[in-house]
This record gives structure tokens, C-alpha cells and sequence, in this order.
């Protein structure tokens, strides 16, 4: 069909979420698709494009405490410098971090430049600073309403000394512009955050800075190549976002999808110019497809009469299109509801 290998991949990871009959059912009708998973060198490419994925996607990737992922992310200077010098360290990013004892390795990249013992220079990193040293500068900083250098001093900030942080800012409370600038920081800890403000409008605007750890929002939000080629890393079942993700798409796609082979031939020869989101690729796919000529029940849905299902939308075909009422209707932000967040 012309696809891509990278086009290949993206559609892997979602036929992994339908039964393994009807994939294979797909698999027959749009011939074998690539294995592997996407590339750190893909990855790289979306850090390059022309709109980068939310900070908070980086702070996922580094969860999977891969090597050679981190070494894309350390590219990412709006980390800040100290998950930058965590990355070069080895230090764990997954949920199991505070466990752990060992150092991850480094990437042979990373491990090259290291070896040069040019560390600080070559890696643009200052020297290490604490939360003592820290704050005064962060409270000049917002004081004189300079959120560039407020910024710079957030990311440089300890991972262990957000506490210090928070009593100072209790203490006294810190400048508006320097509240902003640590809020920003993708691992600035919830807590803080909601100490620093629980308005409304303060979570909107952490969103639209895009550090707020909501899987959901960045699917809804994004262009749907993007977004597989980033579930491609870290929605794999053993990766921290990944179960989640994988979960909460899983509906999505087996209403739209399912074995509908005709459906997903249509979805692979959208997928190279579609400019939407993920939901309205998959939602668009299986209205212009139509009804499956070759229905079967779904097992999880035995015994449920139609107006109990979970989705509760009807399957009556649309007397224009011939396609099921449901495929016409955008998915509900309810359906890609992630339960929980997936945080720092």
C-alpha cells in the first residue's frame, strides 16, 4: 500500500490493541507490517519538527530509563539543566526510582562525549548548585520580573530539594514570576504546585505550557502521526504511561476498528497527509469505511444489549453513509479519560 516503514510501526502499535484474530484478519487484507519499534532516531525527528510534542511527553520518555531514549532527551535544554545532569549521571527517571541503587548506563553517545573529560563544557552544563544557593537568585529573578533567568534557576534545581523549596516558599512567600517558573518545571511536584496556586485558570495555563502530565489531553490535542510515533515508545505495556494508554485507546479503537479490515486499509492510506488528531483518524476511518461486511461479537460484549453497552452509542447505520451512527460522532473526551495522572 505504500506505507512506510515508520507508517508500518505506527499501525503496529494499534493493531496490538485489538484481538489477535482480527489483526491478522487486517494483517491479510493490508499486507505485513515492520516490527520494530520506533527508532530513537524518529524520536529525535519529532523533537526537530516543526511543532515539538508538550515537555511532559520527554518526562515520559524518560520514565522508560532506556539509554539510548535518554540520549535524545538530554537534547531537550528546556528540561533544565539538572535532569539533563541526572541523564548524564545515570540516574533512574521510572516509577521504581527511589529503589533503585544502580546507575543506568549511558547511551554510546553520551558515553563517547563523556570520555572526551570535557564534561561541563561539552555538555553546556553549569556547575551543580543547591536549593540554598538556588533561591536567593530565584527570588532577584521574580522580583525584577525576569522569567527567562527565573526559569534557568528552576531547572537547575536538585530533584531532592524541592522540599527546601517548598518550606522557604511557606516561610516567605517566593515572587509571582518565580512561583511561575518552577510550576513550569515538568518535575516540579504537585504538591508544590498546588501550593503555589489551585486556580482554574493557573492549572489552564500549566496545560497549555505543556507540563501537566495528562496522556489523554496530549492524544486529543496532537496530530495523530505524532502522537503513534510517540506511543510507539512509551505506550509499550511494561513503560510507566504505557498500560494506561494502552487501556484507555484499547475502546477507541476496537469500536472504530475492530477486524474491519476495509477500515483499516482506509486508515493506513490516511495516515501520511491526515492532519487531525488520533481520535478523528481512527473515528474517520471506520465512517468512511462503513459497516463491516463480516461483524462477529465481541466476546467482552456478550450478553450487554446495545442500549447497555459502555460507549452507549447506537449501531444504526447512518441512512447516508451506510456507517454506524457511532463512527460519525467525535469520541467523548470521557473515552480517552486516563485515570490518574502520569507524573514526575
Amino acid at each position: 500500500m505504500g506505507l512506510t516503514i515508520a507508517d508500518g510501526r505506527k499501525l503496529t502499535f494499534l493493531l496490538e490493541l485489538v484481538r489477535p484474530d482480527q489483526a491478522q484478519r487486517v494483517l491479510g487484507r493490508i499486507g505485513q507490517l515492520g516490527s520494530e519499534q520506533s527508532a530513537p532516531r524518529e524520536l529525535r525527528a519529532l523533537l526537530n519538527g516543526r511543532q515539538p510534542p508538550p515537555l511532559v511527553v520527554w518526562l515520559w520518555v524518560l520514565a522508560c530509563d532506556l539509554p539510548e531514549l535518554n540520549a535524545v532527551a538530554f537534547d531537550v535544554r528546556e528540561l533544565g539543566d539538572a535532569i539533563r545532569r541526572d541523564i548524564i549521571e545515570g540516574v533512574p527517571f521510572g516509577p521504581d526510582r527511589d529503589r533503585r541503587t544502580e546507575r543506568l548506563p549511558l547511551s554510546p553517545i553520551l558515553e563517547q562525549r563523556q570520555s572526551w573529560g570535557r564534561m561541563e563544557t561539552e555538555f553546556d552544563l553549569p556547575s551543580r548548585q543547591t536549593a540554598e544557593q538556588l533561591l536567593p537568585a530565584l527570588r532577584a529573578a521574580g522580583e525584577a520580573r525576569k522569567l527567562r533567568r527565573a526559569r534557568k534557576f528552576a531547572g537547575a534545581l536538585p530533584r531532592d530539594e524541592w522540599d527546601q523549596v517548598a518550606r522557604a516558599d511557606l516561610a516567605d512567600p517566593l515572587p509571582g514570576y518565580a512561583r511561575w517558573a518552577l510550576s513550569c518545571q515538568v518535575n516540579c511536584p504537585p504538591s508544590l504546585r498546588e501550593q503555589f496556586g489551585s486556580h482554574g485558570k493557573f492549572r489552564y495555563r500549566l496545560q497549555q505550557a505543556g507540563v501537566l502530565a495528562e496522556p489523554h489531553g496530549y492524544i486529543a490535542r496532537s496530530s495523530a502521526r505524532d502522537v503513534l510515533l510517540t506511543l510507539g515508545v512509551i505506550a509499550q505495556p511494561h513503560f510507566p504511561a504505557g498500560r494506561q494508554l494502552r487501556e484507555n485507546l484499547a475502546p477507541l479503537v476496537r469500536e472504530y476498528l475492530g477486524g474491519h479490515a476495509d477500515a483499516w486499509a482506509v486508515l493506513a492510506q490516511l495516515l501520511p497527509t491526515f492532519s487531525g488528531s488520533l481520535p478523528e483518524l481512527i473515528s474517520t476511518a471506520g465512517a468512511i469505511a462503513g459497516p463491516d461486511p463480516n461483524p462477529e461479537p465481541d466476546p467482552d460484549l456478550l450478553g450487554v444489549g446495545d442500549g447497555d453497552r459502555p460507549d452507549s452509542n447506537p449501531r444504526i447505520p447512518d441512512p447516508q453513509s451506510g456507517a454506524p451512527a457511532s463512527a460519525l460522532q467525535p469520541p467523548s473526551a470521557q473515552t480517552l479519560a486516563v485515570g490518574g495522572a502520569v507524573g514526575p
